[in-house]
């Protein structure tokens, strides 16, 4: 070959070397971006929201099974409250009462305070009995989260119609002076629990009635979280088919792209410094046909800033900023791609809270990526990427002074 015809060859190389390399850089980067901004991230956020939407569902499913449970303990506590209505202890205490005014008359004292007293303390041993057998017992099975607030008043009712039916009848005269107003007083008191029981009786059945409904509802929603996550991800398709050519768009789907983005921008990395290793070569072939000197060869002013070769401190400098600037780029797109941003982190950055406490979807993908690329390895081949960008220069400066 004809010195001038290799010099012409080495030239036209070199200059469409460099220019390849500014193309690959910059149709790279947008490429990048636009699959991480278009693609990925709306396909991580699709895969945490519909996994923050089953959690929250389950953890709505195991509510209502609690609940479900709890409305069977408060309706077996309220089946015991019943038996023990029945027996109606509170009758021993009114016998008590009785016997001590036979035993009054028949002792013949006229003290006119002692029955008052006794009176008395039969009101405040039933009222004792009642809170032990049955306000106490409530307040236990209806104190949890998952009591409705219909239920939950009932412990609050029962103790307002007791210590209403104990101010009626403490200190008062007329209720213990004959058998009748004895038992009228007492009746009246357990007509009222009886009463309260059965209302609270009628709200547990209902509420159990409403649970199959919630159940259907539940399954239901949980039924259209893989449907929503089909028509989101189909959006995301089309978003996709926008940057890809057409050659690629029927073939290349969503998670395909997802899990061999990673291999995409390392290939980019790759190919972009092979371009400027070959276009300094073809550089340096033409300074060998023109005999330039060391001086010559390191002027900025002869080369471009994708020349990957000594070009002076500030153009070389200039040209290992641009590959840097380059490659972390891609280096940045490449983290958020095989470690995507944790439920905590993206509730943050959204405001939102219900992510905290839900697994993101998105790192079973992510392990997807790393099963056919290893994160340290990805970082290895583009750490060594910018080891050549650094190297090659200053070998070629060696090489020629």
């Amino acid at each position: 070959m004809k010195p001038e015809t290799r010099l012409q060859r080495h030239a036209q190389l070199w200059e469409s070397g460099t220019a390849s390399a500014r193309r690959v850089a910059i149709g790279g980067l947008i490429f990048a971006i636009l699959i991480l901004l278009r693609v990925v991230e709306p396909y991580h956020q699709v895969e945490r929201e519909g996994e923050q939407a089953k959690a929250a569902l389950a953890a709505e499913k195991a509510g209502l099974v609690e609940q479900q449970q709890q409305l069977a303990r408060i309706e077996h506590t309220l089946q015991e409250i019943e038996d023990e209505l029945e027996q109606e202890l509170w009758n021993v205490e009114k016998k008590k009462l009785i016997k001590y005014f036979q035993d009054r008359r028949l002792g013949g004292s006229d003290d006119l305070l002692v029955p008052q007293e006794k009176a008395n303390e039969t009101i405040l041993n039933i009222v004792k009995l009642v809170e032990s057998n049955v306000i106490e017992k409530l307040r236990a099975v209806m104190s949890l989260p998952e009591t409705s607030e219909r239920l939950a008043d009932y412990p609050d009712k029962i103790g307002d119609a007791l210590y209403k039916w104990k101010d009626d009848n403490y200190n008062n005269t007329k209720w213990y002076f004959t058998l009748r107003s004895k038992n009228q007083t007492i009746r009246g008191m357990s007509t009222v629990l009886t009463a309260l029981k059965s209302e609270a009786l009628a709200a547990v059945k209902e509420s159990k009635s409403s649970l199959p409904d919630r159940k259907a509802d539940i399954e239901r929603r949980n039924a259209e979280i893989p449907k929503e996550i089909a028509k989101a991800t189909e959006n995301i398709k089309a978003e996709l088919n926008q940057i890809l050519p057409s050659w690629a768009q029927d073939s290349v789907g969503v998670k395909s792209m997802i899990v061999f983005y990673p291999w995409i921008l390392i290939a980019f990395a790759a190919y972009l410094v092979g371009n400027a290793l070959i276009a300094a070569r073809h550089f340096h072939g033409m300074a060998d046909e023109e005999q330039w000197t060391a001086v010559e060869r390191s002027d900025p002013l002869l080369s471009s800033p994708w020349t990957l070769t000594w070009r002076g401190v500030t153009g070389t400098a200039v040209t290992v900023v641009n590959y840097f600037a380059v490659i972390l780029v891609l280096g940045f797109c490449l983290g958020r791609a095989v470690k995507p941003p944790s439920p905590e982190s993206a509730a943050a950055v959204t405001g939102s809270s219900d992510g905290t406490a839900v697994a993101d979807s998105s790192h079973a993908l992510a392990d997807a990526m790393l099963a056919v690329l290893p994160v340290e390895l990805a970082y290895g081949l583009l750490l060594a990427t910018l080891a050549v960008v650094v190297a090659a220069p200053l070998w070629r400066r060696t090489q020629k002074t």
